[in-house]
């Protein structure tokens, strides 16, 4: 029966309509009708009617949007009336799926409709991974650990994963060589779960215990990070975000930004308080300022005092040059984020997702990339 179900799986136009399923749940879901969009964009009366029908029909929804709109625009000064910008964000979600952050990242407030349609959503970000990548060869990077075996010669450290007691024997062997090590749930993402372990002064079979009750685990040899991505933040592995996309016709690196950590956080993802800046991909020079997830700018790192714009990353081609290789590996997973980190052993990756955001890019030039990532799944041969 499971073979059966398979094969049926396998089929072309199952695999169509699974994922056409999956576009239409997260490019769909909370969206107004493109015609109500289109009116609502230049009738204001029509526009808080729409918005009012949304908030009534998905009351949880709008409930969860408002208090993160309350809260991001508690984190910071912004010009103009509040209450008319909150109208805005929660118009914005429901006309084109942009969350507070994302709204304030992309000033939106400033742009004309043409603009604001320029930007991709992390919502459509999702349904573009779907679009782009096979279902279920892109599955690999849901889970850690298979990520690892795909990649291992490129994550160069040490992984094994743990999620019961008969793994005990090889976790012991683990720490013997690795005391201090990075923890993750395998099927975690956006730096959740990762936590530094020091196993030096600690129970190492107690610890055992309590790791094994939070479900399967990836344990990795610590990556020491080097040269300037440490000179920015030491306490953090800072990443490389770059984006591979496959079109059958070359692999293009058009999108990579640099994710940097606060003094004292171990990861460098916005939501601990990291900050965004933007790379030239062709030079791997830094070439913007930095942003955070509310918008806040920063000229030089708030904590280490290091200037940010014309930073040169080291080995910036070899880095490119991994990621592709990379990206060959899994020929129909074709839109691909690669987080890599500069380390002891040159440049080393610390996971890949087939489901990237693109609010690094966006965030930093502020100008939207909806058509290069058109033209890109144009030339995929693949129809939106």
């Amino acid at each position: 029966m499971k073979k059966l179900k398979d094969f049926i799986k396998e089929l072309s136009f199952v695999k169509k309509l699974r994922t056409r399923k999956k576009v239409n749940y997260y490019g769909r879901r909370y969206i107004l009708p493109e015609k109500s969009v289109k009116r609502a964009e230049n009738d204001m009366a029509y526009r808080k009617l729409a918005v009012a029908r949304q908030t009534k029909k998905w009351p949880e929804k709008t409930s969860v949007l408002t208090g993160k709109i309350r809260e991001v625009l508690a984190a910071g000064y912004y010009e103009g009336d509040s209450e008319e910008l909150a109208a805005d964000m929660l118009f914005c979600y429901f006309a084109y799926g942009f969350s507070p952050n994302e709204y304030l990242c992309y000033e939106l407030n400033k742009k004309s409709v043409q603009e604001r349609r320029s930007f991709v959503s992390d919502r459509e970000s999702v349904c573009y991974g779907y679009l782009m990548n096979d279902i279920d060869q892109m599955r690999v990077f849901r889970n850690k650990m298979q990520s690892y075996e795909k990649f291992k010669n490129y994550y160069k450290r040490e992984a094994i994963s743990i999620a019961a007691s008969q793994d005990k024997e090889k976790y012991l062997d683990f720490v013997k060589r690795h005391p201090v090590f990075v923890k993750k749930r395998v099927g975690e993402s956006c730096g959740r779960s990762v936590e530094l372990i020091d196993t030096n002064s600690a129970d190492k079979e107690q610890l055992f215990e309590s790791l094994i009750l939070d479900g399967e685990m990836i344990l990795e040899e610590q990556v020491i990070q080097t040269g300037v991505l440490k000179q920015l933040n030491g306490s953090s592995v800072n990443t490389v975000r770059c984006i591979t996309l496959n079109t059958g016709k070359g692999i293009y690196t058009p999108f990579c930004f640099l994710k940097v950590g606060r003094k004292g956080a171990f990861v460098d993802n916005g939501g601990a308080g990291g900050i965004l800046v933007g790379i030239d991909s062709k030079s791997g020079t830094l070439n913007t300022d930095g942003v955070d997830e509310v918008n806040h700018c920063y000229s030089i790192h708030p904590d280490s005092k290091v200037k940010f714009k014309g930073l040169q990353l080291p080995e910036w081609e070899q880095m490119i040059s991994v990621c592709r290789e990379m990206a060959l590996q899994i020929e129909k997973v074709r839109f691909i984020g690669w987080d890599m980190a500069y380390s002891d052993k040159g440049w080393v990756v610390i996971e890949g997702n087939a489901l990237s955001e693109v609010i690094g890019p966006q965030a930093t030039s502020k100008k939207g990339i909806r058509k290069e990532l058109n033209n890109y799944i144009t030339e995929m041969g693949v129809k939106m």
